[in-house]
């Protein structure tokens, strides 16, 4: 998969790392409301909220570590930066 990072041409891996990042604080903030509603709301049926909350959790967790990892990734390999940088972050 990193090797098709490293065909992207420079600018627009900068571009796509950029979009992650901004999504990436996109689906933290909304998951985060999302847990927030499903504590308060009474109206959904008690066997559905914790499928809810699982789904909000995985998403939550692909906002905080996934993406911004992702992103992080194709910056590193876009500025040419030393891999021992990324075997740290990893």
């Amino acid at each position: 998969m990193l090797s098709s990072v490293c065909t992207l041409p420079e600018g627009l891996a900068v571009l796509f790392a950029g979009l992650n990042t901004v999504l990436s604080m996109a689906a933290s903030l909304g998951n985060a409301l999302i847990m927030i509603a499903l504590h308060k709301v009474t109206s959904v049926h008690p066997p559905t909220k914790p499928l809810f909350r699982c789904l909000a959790v995985t998403d939550l967790c692909v906002g905080l570590i996934s993406q911004p990892l992702w992103a992080t990734v194709m910056l590193i390999i876009v500025t040419k930066t030393k891999w021992d940088i990324v075997y740290n972050l990893f």
